[in-house]
């Protein structure tokens, strides 16, 4: 059945594209020819080239430059690929920056995917990615059993894994110190001199909510505090999960004094409670992580800042670094996390 347009006329069949052959024809030379043309051989005569030229602007042609770089560099396509939670995240956001900064000097163009948490999306995006040959890839993993990555690092496709420790496969790594900042955060709100400090974490899978609990709970157990279970929640994987999660926190016969929410998107609800409770010039909060405008609500949030982008970049250097030929064990960077003071982590209780 022909195809119509809204206003009952024939819509016009898409039209074809030009192809390699399509060029020969009309400059009238060999399909070798034009394909030296467009690779910038040496070995054309200028008049030919000129007219290979002339055919490609008149006609439109684009080459396939996935296939033309699998020919020139053996099997590879000048693309890398990365998976991450969730793009709108602003750390995601700061870490594909990183990554695609140092991907464009390098030449090479960036595929990404966000996961949206789910370990099944996330080996969806990997296996599609792996079958468009992308040359290495750069992945915040959720996914608690990685291991089926064995084999194509083995085959030579390296990846990098960026924030959290890869689950099953051994494998780069770039990532913060997460349990010793998380201690710090702790530290620094028991310093101001809290004793019953809220915790709000992440999916229990994943190595970072792992370390930033036991962070937590090597802070309380030191100092002494309460380590009171109803005030650790855990698998909050939504600003709205968070928010329900603190109002549970403020409905306790003993409610905290102070809140520490283990991610900034928990972080986020956090603070939509305390507002709306009216609490948050009394009630302490530190987030893990930096978020938008953070600094200009009242008071502004205590954060742990990580260099996201800084990340992303070292993660893509160690990637081309396996492109380029180093074979030794796997690399672990650490980049550093600090504790940015702005007023709502100093809060003393009530």
């Amino acid at each position: 059945m022909a195809e119509t347009t809204g206003t009952g006329g024939r819509r016009a069949a898409p039209e074809r594209r030009a192809t390699m052959r399509d060029v020969a024809r009309a400059s009238s030379v060999s399909v070798m020819t034009v394909s030296r043309v467009v690779n910038n051989s040496p070995n054309v005569d200028p008049v030919t080239r000129e007219r290979v030229l002339e055919a490609i602007a008149a006609l439109g042609f684009r080459p396939n430059e996935a296939a033309s770089s699998l020919r020139r560099n053996g099997a590879t396509t000048s693309t890398i690929g990365l998976v991450v939670d969730d793009v709108g995240n602003p750390f995601c956001s700061a870490l594909h920056r990183g990554v695609e900064r140092v991907v464009r000097r390098r030449g090479h163009l960036l595929i990404s995917g966000s996961s949206d948490r789910r370990a099944a999306e996330e080996r969806s995006l990997i296996t599609a990615l792996l079958r468009r040959r992308v040359d290495g890839l750069v992945v915040m993993g959720i996914d608690p059993d990685e291991a089926y990555l064995a084999d194509e690092i083995r085959r030579g496709v390296p990846a990098v894994f960026a924030d959290r420790r890869p689950a099953g496969v051994e494998a780069d790594l770039v990532t913060s110190d997460n349990l010793a900042a998380s201690r710090l955060a702790t530290e620094h709100l028991l310093a101001h001199g809290h004793r019953r400090i809220g915790l709000l974490l992440n999916a229990p899978s994943v190595s970072t909510t792992k370390d930033r609990l036991e962070g937590y709970v090597t802070a309380v157990t030191a100092a002494g505090a309460d380590g009171d279970g109803d005030l650790v929640v855990t698998d909050l994987l939504s600003p709205q999960d968070a928010e329900a999660a603190t109002e549970r926190l403020l409905d306790l016969e003993r409610p905290p004094t102070a809140i520490f929410a283990a991610q900034n998107r928990l972080a986020i609800g956090a603070l939509r409670v305390l507002h709306r409770r009216g609490a948050a010039g009394r009630v302490a909060l530190v987030a893990f992580d930096d978020f938008e405008l953070s600094d200009v609500v009242e008071p502004a949030v205590t954060v742990i800042a990580q260099d996201a982008e800084l990340m992303g970049e070292t993660a893509a250097e160690l990637l081309f670094s396996r492109r380029e030929g180093y074979a030794g064990p796997p690399r672990t960077v650490v980049v550093p996390a600090e504790l940015v003071v702005r007023g709502s982590g100093e809060l003393r209780p009530v």
